[in-house]
């Protein structure tokens, strides 16, 4: 990527983890549990399937983003992966079903979630050549602070707008960000770098490699699954818990663990 000032890398910085912040609040899902099967009439166990079929979209759309990463400027990239991720919020606000909530939230939100995501942590990590970890820790701990700040910020725009309420919401921090982001970006002159043919180090064999992704998928498979019930869980044990503290505690861990 090339790069007309100094101060490219921070730019990047800034608006990938400013993008990764509201995407972030993906993982606060639990928060709409009641409210959707209040609205829906339907089983926690059928409300639930919104958030895992979110996360499947989210990772298939980090998974093979990557072919196309390329094909525009950074700032196009990020904006159009906030558009879609709020019209994503607002399909899902206006459903009168659960299969229009499955088609906007888990569908169109989760793939343009894993799209900004995933390029938010590659841009940046190519925009700070020599601290690449730290620029991709600096995105992840921000997912996970969208994680802390949300819970209590949805919980509220449900009380008082409903499920509605906070799509729309979420849709309008998206579009700021998604704007924001652009900006910075153009700034910097950022765009990703394909290394198709690019070849260096020593890749572990084939078993190995599906080894470890069996062992990602374990530990990934038991955190999200508390992540996704956090709010039922709490509830069922203490009925006077705040509806956004499980959450927003988990979340907080998640952060500590993503900055050590």
């Amino acid at each position: 990527m090339q790069k007309r000032n100094p101060g490219a890398g921070l730019l990047v910085l800034i608006a990938s983890s400013l993008v990764s912040m509201v995407l972030g609040s993906i993982h606060a899902f639990s928060v709409f549990l009641a409210p959707l099967e209040t609205q829906f009439s339907a089983l926690r166990s059928v409300i639930s399937l919104t958030y895992s079929l979110a996360l499947v979209a989210l990772t298939l759309a980090v998974l093979f983003a990557p072919r196309i990463y390329h094909r525009c400027s950074a700032a196009r990239f990020m904006l159009m992966a906030c558009i879609m991720a709020a019209i994503g919020a607002v399909v899902a606000g206006t459903a009168n079903s659960l299969m229009l909530v499955w088609l906007g939230y888990s569908l169109i939100f989760g793939v343009a979630n894993g799209l900004g995501y995933g390029f938010g942590l590659q841009i940046s990590a190519q925009a700070n050549p020599g601290r690449e970890g730290l620029a991709m820790g600096v995105v992840t701990a921000a997912y996970a602070l969208g994680a802390v700040l949300s819970p209590p910020l949805f919980d509220a725009a449900t009380r008082v707008h409903g499920f509605q309420g906070a799509m729309f919401y979420l849709a309008l921090s998206l579009l700021s960000a998604g704007v924001i982001s652009a900006v910075l970006m153009k700034r910097a002159n950022a765009r990703f770098q394909s290394h198709d043919h690019k070849t260096s180090g020593t890749f572990p064999s084939l078993r190995n490699q599906l080894l470890l992704w069996i062992g990602y998928f374990g530990g990934v498979l038991c955190g999200l699954m508390v992540i996704g019930q956090a709010a039922g869980i709490a509830i069922s044990l203490q009925p006077q818990t705040a509806t956004w503290l499980a959450p927003m505690i988990i979340a907080a861990c998640n952060l500590l663990g993503s900055l050590i």
